[in-house]
């Protein structure tokens, strides 16, 4: 199982100036004392890249690389792995249509599994906003992209028009 939770908050892939990627880091426990292999403790990060899916990765360290430490909740009882396990089987199947608001979702449902979401909902909503204004951002730049892309290639065309003639 898992005894506490740590929320970092770390950039996206490919856009480090975007803070806003919520990793879900679960400490391991085994009877009520942490898993020791080789003399360190292990960690369990969670995330999930928007439009990409969901990533897990064992650690001997609860911090994230180039991430803020939003919050460290211990946990008063054990959070079972079988909880867990399902929020990730759930996710595995989950639908086809992903939408820029699935890493907060995803972080929300561990830290529900876990029972602590509400030390972590005001952060996450945070979160939602900052992902759609990112993505609202990026949609803007591309089409502004396009458009200029768009007004070269008519620009030249009605130079050849004209040289023809």
């Amino acid at each position: 199982g898992f005894d506490r939770l740590h929320v970092y908050s770390a950039p996206l892939p490919m856009h480090p100036e975007a803070v806003v990627l919520p990793v879900v880091v679960l400490r391991v426990v085994m009877q009520n004392e942490p898993v020791d292999v080789e003399g360190e403790e292990v960690f369990l990060h969670l995330l999930y890249v928007p439009f990409f899916g969901m990533r897990y990765m064992w650690s001997p360290r609860h911090e994230v690389s180039q991430a803020t430490l939003v919050g460290c909740t211990p946990s008063m009882t054990p959070v079972f792995s079988f909880r867990i396990a399902d929020l990730l089987d759930e996710w595995l199947e989950r639908r086809k249509t992903k939408t820029i608001e699935d890493p907060a979702e995803f972080a929300e449902g561990i830290t529900s599994a876990c029972r602590m979401q509400e030390y972590y909902a005001t952060h996450f909503e945070l979160v939602r906003k900052e992902l759609l204004a990112f993505y609202e951002a990026e949609k803007e730049k591309r089409r502004k992209k396009n458009a200029t892309a768009l007004t070269a290639v008519a620009t030249g065309s009605a130079m050849l028009l004209c040289t023809v003639q």
